[in-house]
């Protein structure tokens, strides 16, 4: 989704072509400059890598983090692969669970310099002040950062994944202070959850164990997939980690037991989040699948990594 463009992709997550639609007509993602802009800066500030398997080439090997390679994949299917773009990379500010975003400086062929940036859409634009519409930068006004703020709802609202993705003209490939950027688009993808998920969670509530769900997603994104797995009811409470740092830890503890879903929390919010329920004599089982996770899974009685 561009301010201009609103497209669907076709194709399976591991197939190199899949059909771009506009109103259900076919397109070519070629035609739409800012499109190919939004796919450069996704394959860019990406450190996953896709590869086409077989003689046909029709399927691809993923490596790397899911997300970014969800959208390597997507550039795949419009024609764009990394090697082939005339940008070379310079410094990069890696993703942090703070930011939640990425930024790389990079130098183009013919000698410009950008900062391309990807990240949580909602607080990437909070360091926007233009956005980009048909080839022309234009003032963000807050009627416009309200609809981008729209559209990242209605995409969460599906249970899909939304990333932002932003640039700016730089005095270097060096150049990586993350302000001042322009808006290009946001990508949704599907994160289903394994077919199983919803019977673990039955039996987990049917041993007596309450599941609760926490995630960097956001809040809408989190609601959508914690009811579809049964965890949140539709009235259900979703927390997010910017409430939970408006909540001391004695209101956090008295109000948990009615919480199933925290949403774009951090490592530190976790481990608050352990304790408020250990506070309450629960014992807690934590999983974890990320470094940051561990302070949360060593103060769980059960960590599960």
């Amino acid at each position: 989704r561009t301010p201009g463009l609103s497209l669907e992709v076709g194709g399976g997550g591991t197939e190199a072509h899949g059909q771009f639609t506009l109103d259900g007509k076919p397109v070519r993602p070629a035609s739409y400059p800012d499109l190919a802009l939004l796919l450069d800066i996704a394959v860019l500030c990406s450190n996953a890598a896709v590869s086409p398997i077989g003689q046909d080439g029709a399927q691809l090997r993923l490596e790397g983090e899911p997300t970014e390679a969800a959208l390597l994949v997507l550039a795949a299917k419009a024609g764009i692969w990394r090697s082939a773009r005339p940008y070379r990379p310079g410094k990069e500010v890696p993703f942090d669970s703070t930011r939640k975003m990425m930024s790389l400086g990079v130098r183009r062929e013919d000698g410009q310099a950008f900062l391309f940036c990807k990240g949580a859409p909602d607080l990437l634009l909070d360091r926007c002040t233009h956005y980009l519409e048909n080839s022309h930068t234009r003032p963000l006004s807050p009627a416009m950062r309200k609809k981008i703020l729209q559209w990242n709802d209605q995409m969460a609202a599906q249970a899909l994944r939304v990333l932002g993705f932003a640039f700016r003209k730089a005095g270097s490939e060096g150049d990586v202070a993350e302000q001042n950027l322009v808006f290009v688009g946001l990508a949704g993808m599907i994160d289903p959850p394994r077919p199983e998920v919803l019977e673990a969670g039955r039996k987990c509530r049917q041993a007596g164990i309450r599941p609760v769900m926490i995630t960097g997603d956001h809040a809408i994104t989190a609601r959508a997939i914690a009811g579809d797995l049964g965890i949140c009811p539709p009235q259900g409470r979703v927390v997010t980690g910017k409430e939970l740092d408006a909540m001391s830890d004695d209101q956090l503890a008295r109000q948990i037991a009615e919480i199933p879903v925290f949403a774009r929390v951090t490592p530190a919010h976790k481990l608050r989040i352990v304790r408020a329920l250990k506070r309450q004599g629960n014992v807690v089982a934590m999983t974890g699948d990320g470094v940051n996770d561990a302070p949360a899974l060593k103060r769980a009685q059960v960590g599960i990594a």
